[in-house]
Order: C-alpha cells, then sequence, then structure tokens
C-alpha cells in the first residue's frame, strides 16, 4: 500500500488507516448540523451528540435518560421537543391534547413502516410489515380479521390459571434453594411465553418447566445490528429463521386440524380460531378484501407474539415490584382479593366473574403502568398533511399517504417524524399531583386523566383486555400463596433499574418471596399439557387434545345482550343564547366510546370535530358552553366526511351494517333531533345503523326505578355513587362519563338491547365510501 516506506511502519498505517476510512463517513454525519425547522425554533432541541451518546452507548434506561438528559434540556413547562439522530428530524409530543388529536386522526398521522425503507434490515427481516405499522385499508383488513381472536375472554382465566399454578409449583421446587429470592423478571418472561402459547396459539412452549427450552433459547429481542460483519449479526439471523419455522410449524398443525373438521363435515369451533388464522391461510394464498396471505399471517403473528410476551412480563414485574415495595398496598389487594375469592382453596383460578370485580388490584395494575409504561415511546408516524395541534404547532406534510401505502416504492421523505412519550405524558406535574409518588388511588374515581400505556384511539392495543387479564389471574394467585419483600441488597431501592431501550424492562429484580400457606401437594395440573413441549403429538393426537381444551375450558358465551359492543355517542352542536327547539342546529364534535360487552372494558375511542356549513362561525356563547375554538373548527371536515370516517373506523371492529353494535345516548335528542336536522342541512340520508339507538335515561329509569323527570347526566352518576369528571358540553368527556354510567350498569348485569326507533318508511341503507 506504501512501497517506499518501511515495512513495519507501512502495517502500522494500513493499521491506522482502516479506522479512520471506517470513521470518516461516521463523523461526518454525526455532525454534520441537519437545517433545523422553522416552525420548531421556539421548541427545545436536544443537543445531537449528547442524543446519540444516550441513545446509542449509554446503557442507562428510559427514566434515567428522560430525567437526566430530556428534562433537563428542555425549557419549563415545554410539552414538546425536538430531536434527531440521523438526518432527519423527531417531534417528541408530551401535552395530552395534543396526544389526544394524533391518536383521533391517523388519516393525518399514519404510521411510519420502516420495513418499507430498510427491508433487509434485522429488525425488519423478524418483524415484517405487520398490524402494527400498516394504515388506512390495509390496517383495517388486517385489524378486522385480527379482532374475533382477542376479544374470546370469557376463556382467558382459565388458560392464564393453569400457566399460575405451574409457576407457583416451580418456585415451590426451588425455594429451598434459592431462599426464596427470584429474579422475577427472568420468571415472568417465561410465565408470559407460556400463558401466550396457550391462549393465542392452543400450544404450551414449556418454558416455566424447561430451562433449556429451545423457544426460551431462540426467543430474544434481537438486537438492532445491522449489516456488520460480526459472527452476532449471523446469528440473529440465524435465531429468525428458527423463530419462523416454529411460526410455521404451527400454523401447519393447525391446518391438518381444521381440514379434519371439514373431512368430519364438522364446523371449525369459534372457541379454536385464535390468533393460528388457519381458516385465513386455507381460503386463498393471495391477499384480497377478507384474507391475509401466509407472509401477512406470519407478519401479525410475530408482532403478536413480542407485544404479547415483552409488554405483560414487564408490566408484571412492575406491578410486583411496587406490591413489594409498599406493604400498605400489598395487603389492601391482597384483602380484596381474599374477599372476592372467599374461602375457595389458596391454588382455586379466579373466574372471569371474579377477576372483573377486583378494583384495586386493577387499580394497581394502571398505577404500575403509569409509573413504567412498556412502551416509553410510541412508533413513529408522519403527517400525510400539513397540521396544526391544539397547542398551535405545525406539523408539515412527511410524505403522501397513499405512497406510504405502496410495498415497493422508495420516497424521499420530507417534513419530520412525530412520536409520543408516554413515559414523560404520565410524569408531567402539569396533569399529575406529585407523578413520582406510586398512588393506586389516582384511578379510584376513574376520572378524566391522561393515562395512554395503552395508546389510544382505534389504534388503541388490541391485547390491552388479553393484558389486564393475565395480570389479574397471574397476580391473584401470587398474592394469596405469598407474601413479598424487597432484599435489603436491592438496587431498586429507590427507583427501578432498567435495561437500555424505549421497551422497559427491568434489570436483575430480585423480590423475596415467603409462603403464607402450606406447600400446593395436591395441585392438579394436566399431564398432558405440561408435557406438550417434550413430544412430538400426531395429528389425532393433537385434535384429542385441542378438543379436550375445548370441552373443559371454553365457557359458554354469555346470554346477557345479543350486541358485541355499545358504541356511547354524545353530540355537541351550535346554539346561540336561548336558542329554542327549532333553531338549526349543526353538530361540530362527533364523539363515539365503544365499549366491549363481554370484558366490559372500553376498546377504542372515536372523536372528529365537525365543520359546519350553513353557519361556519361559532357564536361566543358556543365557544364558552363546549369549550370548542373556532380554530378548531376550521381545521375539521365538513359532516359527511366525518360519517364516512365513522364508518370505516367501525368497520375495523364489524361488518357492514354493523349488526353486533348498538349505539347509546344519553336520552333521545342526539339521533332523534340533531341528527336529523344535520341530515338535512348536509342532503345525505341517514345511516341505517343510526335508527335504534338505547336511550340511557329511559332504560336507567326503568332499573333503578327513578323518575326521569330532572334525570341527567350528573344525576345518574351520583346515583350510582360517581361524580362527573372533565369538562361539561365537551362531547368527548360527556361521551365518556355516559361511558362511565354504561360499564356501571353492565356490570350490575343490565341488558341493553334497543328501546328507542326513529320512524322513516323511506330509510336507505349508507355503505362508506
Amino acid at each position: 500500500m506504501f512501497p517506499d516506506i518501511n515495512p513495519v511502519l507501512n502495517t502500522v498505517l494500513i493499521a491506522l488507516s482502516v479506522p479512520i476510512i471506517v470513521a470518516t463517513p461516521i463523523l461526518a454525519f454525526v455532525l454534520y448540523p441537519t437545517p433545523r425547522v422553522e416552525e420548531y425554533k421556539d421548541l427545545p432541541h436536544l443537543p445531537k451528540l449528547q442524543n446519540i451518546w444516550y441513545r446509542v452507548f449509554s446503557k442507562k434506561g428510559y427514566p434515567e435518560m428522560y430525567q437526566e438528559f430530556i428534562k433537563k434540556n428542555k425549557t419549563a413547562g415545554s410539552e414538546a421537543y425536538v430531536s434527531n439522530v440521523t438526518r432527519k428530524w423527531q417531534l417528541t409530543l408530551e401535552s395530552p391534547d395534543d396526544i389526544r388529536y394524533l391518536f383521533a386522526n391517523t388519516d393525518k398521522f399514519p404510521k411510519f413502516d420502516f420495513t418499507k425503507f430498510v427491508p433487509n434490515s434485522i429488525a425488519a427481516t423478524f418483524l415484517g410489515s405487520n398490524i402494527v405499522f400498516l394504515n388506512g385499508s390495509e390496517w383495517k383488513r388486517h385489524r378486522k380479521v385480527s379482532n374475533p381472536a382477542f376479544h374470546k375472554t370469557k376463556a382467558l382465566p382459565a388458560v392464564f390459571g393453569k400457566c399460575g399454578a405451574i409457576l407457583l409449583k416451580e418456585w415451590e421446587k426451588i425455594e429451598a434453594k434459592t431462599g426464596g429470592v427470584l429474579d422475577v423478571h427472568v420468571w415472568m418472561q417465561r410465565l408470559t411465553l407460556d400463558a401466550l402459547g396457550a391462549a393465542a396459539f392452543t400450544t404450551n412452549f414449556g418454558a416455566l418447566e424447561d430451562d433449556n427450552s429451545e423457544l426460551v433459547a431462540t426467543y430474544v429481542i434481537f438486537p438492532f445490528i445491522q449489516y456488520l460483519p460480526i459472527p452476532s449479526v449471523q446469528r440473529v439471523f440465524d435465531d429468525i429463521k428458527k423463530f419462523d419455522a416454529m411460526i410455521v410449524e404451527k400454523l401447519d398443525e393447525r391446518r391438518m386440524i381444521y381440514r379434519k373438521f371439514k373431512e368430519e363435515g364438522k364446523e371449525y369451533p369459534e372457541e379454536l380460531k385464535d390468533l393460528i388464522m388457519v381458516e385465513e391461510v386455507e381460503s386463498s394464498e393471495e391477499s384480497s378484501q377478507n384474507n391475509l396471505t401466509l407472509k401477512e399471517i406470519r407478519n401479525d403473528l410475530v408482532i403478536f407474539f413480542v407485544a404479547g410476551h415483552d409488554t405483560t412480563s414487564a408490566s408484571l414485574s412492575f406491578a410486583l415490584y411496587f406490591l413489594s415495595k409498599y406493604k400498605d398496598i400489598q395487603d389492601k389487594a391482597r384483602a380484596e382479593v381474599q374477599r372476592i375469592m372467599g374461602d375457595a382453596p389458596a391454588d382455586t383460578v379466579p373466574t372471569f366473574e371474579q377477576q372483573s370485580e377486583m378494583t384495586y388490584l386493577t387499580q394497581v395494575i394502571k398505577e404500575s403502568l403509569r409509573m413504567y409504561p412498556p412502551a416509553a415511546l410510541l412508533p413513529q408516524r408522519i403527517a400525510s398533511q400539513d397540521v396544526v395541534l391544539p397547542s398551535g404547532i405545525v406539523v408539515r406534510q412527511g410524505i403522501d399517504l397513499q405512497v406510504l401505502n405502496c410495498l415497493s416504492i422508495k420516497v424521499k421523505l420530507l417534513g419530520c417524524f412525530v412520536t409520543v412519550d408516554i413515559y414523560a405524558m404520565q410524569h408531567s406535574e402539569k396533569h399529575w399531583e406529585d407523578p413520582e409518588k406510586f398512588n393506586p388511588d389516582r384511578f379510584t374515581s376513574e376520572k378524566s386523566i391522561p393515562f395512554h400505556a395503552f395508546g389510544g384511539g382505534s389504534r388503541l392495543c388490541l391485547g390491552q383486555n388479553f393484558s389486564l387479564i393475565e395480570q389479574r389471574i397471574i397476580l391473584t394467585m401470587i398474592l394469596r400463596n405469598y407474601e413479598m419483600t424487597l432484599p435489603e441488597d436491592s438496587i431498586h431501592k429507590d427507583i427501578i433499574r432498567m435495561k437500555k431501550g424505549t421497551i422497559m424492562a427491568p434489570k436483575e429484580l430480585n423480590i423475596k418471596f415467603k409462603r403464607r400457606n402450606k406447600p400446593l401437594e395436591n395441585l392438579n395440573i394436566n399431564a398432558s399439557d405440561s408435557t406438550t413441549s417434550q413430544q412430538q403429538y400426531s395429528t389425532s393426537a393433537r385434535f384429542a387434545y385441542l378438543n379436550e381444551r375445548l370441552s373443559h375450558h371454553i365457557p359458554k358465551k354469555s346470554s346477557r345482550t345479543e350486541y358485541r359492543y355499545l358504541c356511547v355517542l354524545d353530540f355537541e352542536a351550535t346554539c346561540e343564547k336561548d336558542s329554542g327547539f327549532d333553531f338549526e342546529n349543526e353538530i361540530i364534535e362527533f364523539p363515539v366510546v365503544l365499549i366491549n360487552i363481554e370484558s366490559n372494558l372500553v376498546d377504542a375511542e372515536f372523536h372528529k370535530f365537525v365543520r359546519p356549513s350553513r353557519e361556519p362561525i361559532l357564536s361566543d356563547f358556543c365557544k364558552e358552553l363546549t369549550g370548542i375554538s373556532q380554530s378548531q373548527i376550521d381545521r375539521a371536515d365538513t359532516f359527511p366526511k366525518v360519517l364516512d370516517q365513522l364508518e370505516e373506523w367501525l368497520s375495523a371492529f364489524s361488518e357492514f351494517p354493523y349488526d353486533d353494535m348498538m349505539f347509546v345516548t344519553d336520552g333521545p335528542w342526539d339521533l332523534r333531533d340533531f341528527l336529523r336536522k344535520q341530515c338535512n342541512t348536509s342532503k345525505v340520508s341517514r345511516p341505517s345503523y343510526l335508527y335504534k339507538f338505547v336511550d340511557l335515561r329511559l332504560l336507567f329509569s326503568q332499573h333503578y326505578k327513578h323518575e326521569r323527570a330532572g334525570l341527567n347526566l350528573e344525576a345518574m352518576l351520583s346515583i350510582i355513587g360517581r361524580r362527573f369528571e372533565g369538562r361539561q358540553h365537551s362531547g368527548i368527556e360527556d361521551t365518556r362519563n355516559i361511558a362511565r354510567i354504561v360499564q356501571h350498569m353492565i356490570a350490575e348485569g343490565v341488558k341493553f338491547s334497543e328501546n328507542s326507533v326513529i320512524l322513516n318508511q323511506n330509510r336507505k341503507r349508507r355503505r362508506a365510501r
């Protein structure tokens, strides 16, 4: 290389030149300034080199990184900041209003599917283009296929309970050796692997009982090392291949069982339609409006696996940490569990109804998720058009939505990325009293608070109910059998020390467990289930195993109501002071809260402002009453477009004409009067699914034997021991409070069916465009 130089010196120069050649473009990339965005000049900018250090090289977890670096570089009171590691800026939001707006406007803020831009990276190879990153009609198609599997919640307690029983038996075996001190995160990772396998794949992975389980060894959080010629990269790709082989094996196994049902002329049972969407695989290898390809199913299964395992194992670990740290909270949670479970043996698994009654335990779980949301930062989004957020921040268009949905095209990204800092928002002193204090009583009144550990809007986490039920079942079984304390030498005495990354997970979280009851000598764990991972079932044996599960562990469907969902709705409309009934109101706020009747939880929210066409300028009285600003109205879509957006949103949960859904309103006025006037003004037909509804005031007065006269929203809340939370006459806040009443009545066993009908002989069916 250097022929005129001494050979030794030549070797030295060559050795020095290699790192220089490698480092030069990296340093140029890092040090080259990214042009600032004019709209963000007044927002805090994180120093680039420090940002790279904390995100790439530092081993500190996200809470420490936020407190030491991000918070110190923000101006006081700021609820947004700008940063960059690459050449692209990222706007991070912390304001609850901005975050709710982003959640409610997925068309304006689609997910950024990085797998289309770096298709050969490790992350893209493992995850693929999946339901988490898809947008528009593609996301809706995937969501519609996946929805049924996540709403069979009645069967989950028995499945999770069996995993919990195995966990307790394994702890009993090693109790003497460990002195009762266990790394709970390691055990929760193994537990949630088995729980996910049993509940979502009808398979026992054997993670709890077999330390050398191939799946436990293979399934890791794959490191984001790309294109580097080092052995670890090849090992990661080899692990991905092993993981893919496991997924394909489960799909093939289920296809054989599916075919056996068909050959015998039997209907494939609803209870076996889990996340292995076998009917989708059998129906076609080409994607269409109604089915997914094998590759699409594989990608969705992988993300369900990652989300269902890693986040829930971390959530359980955090809850156990706080229960161990605060004995009074542990005692209160145990007292509630004991009261609900009564004199049942300590190894008894709570029923679906029992776990639903565990209010305080749920508050503990939610407060743990507030303190340490497993996903500190949500996946990046990018604006599909210029947007003004409620805070006044302008977000410029980054990419056209149609281009983003194109699988193969490579385009130049404009604008900047947008993300949400869940950790920062849930630790904001603006919105939480003493946010660094662990206080489950924050959730006592279910008031409107900025809690978004599971995301929000139509992209609310599909597995929210799955995770909450699993956590309640497992924590109940542990609380009834053990008392917990933190060891004196714990590194987590003050705060939890996290592993590196924005997916939070604790470092070596040792907790000391002291048994409260006698050893569980007679604990009955089905032998065939506990050894499933040790043997290769034949098709007939596997068929028998699934039939056994079907007959013993799947409760019958509830006959409480014929609907799957209740859609709570409460419009806000234009108004003038002292205006009478003849005033031609126009709808200006269109909120819907979707309640899953079986789980009695909110599955999603729809929230849009509407731009009136007759009188586009709001009166001062209207703005003061509703809290809606003129700028919010000016940016909004017209009623026909919002109606189309509603139907697209509903179609992610049900098929048109949404026969398994029923709308609920606080009285008849919203659908009888406001909607009639609006449809006339906009010259559109009333949707067919909005001719019948539940008048909540009527149902409430009948159930509670209360005179309807004088019965308003505040009165109904008072009767059930609640207070109005939020701002009155805000459409979304009113709707959320109405939803709380509905949930209370569902818990009391009230059957919801239509009690009001709009008579119209010429009504037309309306279908989303």
